[in-house]
């Protein structure tokens, strides 16, 4: 998992967009428990940015496509525009 997407599950929890009761903490908690990594965000993935098209014009999608991008990993989304980049996805 991306530590990008802890992130944005607070924000969306915050706003209302979310409803899952758990807190951040937790969710990372689980992930861990199931040897499921976190990834930090780097410089070199926000740098990555600047190369990316400008598609999508969500900032968080933006940094999860660029550490998709970097790290050779599959994205599990329902997002229709992430698969305009050249990036591994799956939903």
């Amino acid at each position: 998992m991306i530590q990008t997407s802890l992130w944005e599950i607070a924000i969306k929890q915050s706003i209302g967009k979310l409803n899952i009761q758990l807190t951040i903490p937790q969710i990372e908690n689980i992930c861990l428990s199931r040897d499921i990594k976190i990834i930090p965000l780097t410089s070199d993935e926000i740098e990555n940015i600047k190369n990316l098209p400008k598609i999508h014009k969500d900032p968080f999608d933006r940094i999860i496509i660029s550490q998709t991008q970097l790290h050779a990993m599959c994205l599990v989304t329902s997002d229709t525009i992430i698969p305009q980049y050249n990036v591994s996805t799956v939903w």
